[in-house]
């Protein structure tokens, strides 16, 4: 089962992944809709990295868990008209007895032709994650994560996720800053107010962040942790 599965990463105009051989391989998209891709009867996990990620949080009546995709996709067409475009996830945050409070979780996406050549030769598509979220769960299998800031950096770019019981409720992507800029983007998204209640006092996770002088002057305000 192992060897059926195969990640791919899609950054802005790139793509990559790794052969039979664990070799990197990379394509321009204009290059992969051109190339011969000698890849079959896999199980695709895409990982979209650069995507700003919106979070909603909408109260639904309280239903049944096979209801619940159908009544977020109503209301997400309620909201902006034409979802066709729109990748979306959702997770419980709160039961409130006869109604639900529901984050949902959303991005643009406009490569369905990018999957269709991959699908066209007999592989599977099995899951879209960004980034964020596919950090997050390989975060959660090695440290508890309650009210926790996350900064991580992949491919020059700063990501952000606050995190509340548990559970995802705010995003951010830093790109092109001085470290000045840095420091206070970071602290701005800190103090920002969260969806259903404030974190004071939250416990940084720091991974593969360069910025050393950055985390240090952080450091003095808040409880600081490098995650491996």
């Amino acid at each position: 089962m192992i060897g059926k599965k195969l990640f791919i990463e899609l950054n802005e105009g790139n793509v990559s992944y790794r052969d039979k051989n664990r070799n990197l391989v990379s394509y321009s998209l204009d290059e992969f809709n051109t190339e011969y891709i000698n890849i079959k009867n896999k199980n695709l996990y895409v990982i979209l990295t650069g995507e700003e990620i919106l979070i909603k949080i909408i109260k639904i009546p309280k239903v049944r868990k096979d209801k619940l995709h159908s009544i977020v996709k109503q209301e997400l067409v309620y909201i902006f008209k034409n979802i066709d475009n729109i990748l979306f996830n959702y997770d419980v945050y709160k039961d409130c007895g006869s109604t639900l409070e529901v984050l949902v979780f959303c991005l643009k996406w406009n490569k369905d032709n990018f999957l269709k050549k991959w699908i066209d030769t007999g592989n599977s598509l099995k899951a879209i994650y960004p980034i964020q979220f596919y950090l997050f769960d390989v975060l959660k299998k090695k440290t508890k994560i309650n009210n926790h800031i996350i900064v991580f950096y992949y491919r020059y770019k700063i990501y952000l996720l606050k995190c509340e019981n548990s559970k995802i409720i705010q995003t951010g992507i830093l790109r092109n800053l001085n470290s000045n800029e840095i420091k206070d983007s970071i602290n701005e998204f800190i103090l920002r107010e969260s969806l259903k209640e404030c974190v004071y006092q939250p416990e940084i996770f720091f991974i593969n962040f360069p910025y050393k002088k950055v985390k240090k002057e952080i450091s003095v305000y808040y409880k600081c942790k490098d995650i491996k």
